[in-house]
């Protein structure tokens, strides 16, 4: 099964995802929305990180430090920046995150990422624009786009 929603909150997003375990559908990978299959109801935590890793070896490492702290690695990639877990053992704690510093520091490496996009459209645009591929006059006053006098 496959929904799509959109996120501006990891806590909503993490609550929506446990509240889909409650109804009996397990995270699978999240490509286009959100893919899920079926199991046995469940009572169970995901978590989200934010991380994106230069090398597979270090990847690796992270999610072997989940697994050994009792948390499930369900989806996310080297690249793709953000990470799910499922708590996999009733001892292990309740979060992934030790303190509050630790999880700041994830909307951290998410708006650092955000900056440097934000960044690279704006010199892209300015670009466009002073190259004349952008017609700046059609984004102010839209009205040029179809009016057509005469006809």
């Amino acid at each position: 099964m496959r929904k799509f929603r959109i996120f501006a909150d990891y806590n909503r997003e993490e609550k929506w995802l446990n509240e889909m375990y409650k109804k009996g559908y397990e995270l699978e990978n999240i490509s286009f929305g959100y893919k899920f299959y079926f199991i046995e109801p469940q009572d169970t935590t995901v978590r989200i990180d934010y991380r994106i890793f230069n090398k597979k070896e270090s990847f690796i490492d992270y999610c072997t430090l989940f697994e050994d702290s009792g948390w499930k690695h369900l989806a996310g990639s080297k690249n793709s920046g953000v990470q799910y877990f499922k708590k996999i053992h009733e001892n292990s704690q309740e979060d992934i995150f030790s303190d509050d510093i630790s999880k700041a520091a994830r909307y951290k490496r998410l708006s650092n990422k955000s900056i440097i996009s934000a960044v690279c459209f704006l010199l892209m645009s300015v670009a466009y624009i002073s190259n004349g591929n952008i017609n700046v006059n059609l984004i102010l006053n839209p009205k040029l786009l179809y009016y057509t006098p005469g006809l």
